[in-house]
């Protein structure tokens, strides 16, 4: 701990490792990285190599960076960002979401969709954005 730096801050030089228990102690949701930083005024967590998260539906998050802002109860990265679901893989660069990981948005997405001839009817969907020119505009598609 740096209490005394002009912006204290925490640092992790090998290793973090942080489990999320329900109310019985079953692990409800993980993240490990290789190295991370708390900056204590800000709120501010910046985690660093082979970051890997599973959120509360099981979904399995990996970067080598991500920012977790207690503040505005954000997570984010402009990193790569790979994500396993049960029922597909989707894969990007830049990654914004809220502090449980269950409502996310890929900003230059792709990913691996699997093809069934029977019509399903989910009730979770993601948001990704295409971007449509280089005014920063954007395209929202709902994946279903």
């Amino acid at each position: 701990m740096y209490d005394k730096a002009k912006e204290p801050y925490w640092y992790f030089p090998e290793k973090l490792f942080v489990e999320k228990f329900d109310s019985v102690y079953a692990t409800e949701a993980s993240i490990k990285s290789d190295t991370a930083y708390f900056y204590k005024n800000k709120r501010l967590w910046h985690l660093i190599g082979n970051v890997f998260v599973v959120n509360v539906n099981d979904e399995q998050f990996t970067t080598d960076e991500l920012f977790w802002d207690q503040r505005t109860q954000r997570i984010y990265s402009d990193a790569f960002i790979h994500i396993e679901r049960k029922d597909v893989i989707l894969e990007g660069v830049g990654f914004e979401s809220n502090e449980n990981l269950t409502k996310y948005t890929i900003r230059t997405p792709s990913g691996i969709f699997p093809i069934s001839d029977k019509p399903q009817v989910k009730n979770d969907t993601f948001a990704v954005q295409t971007p449509l020119s280089t005014n920063h505009s954007t395209k929202e598609d709902t994946i279903q």
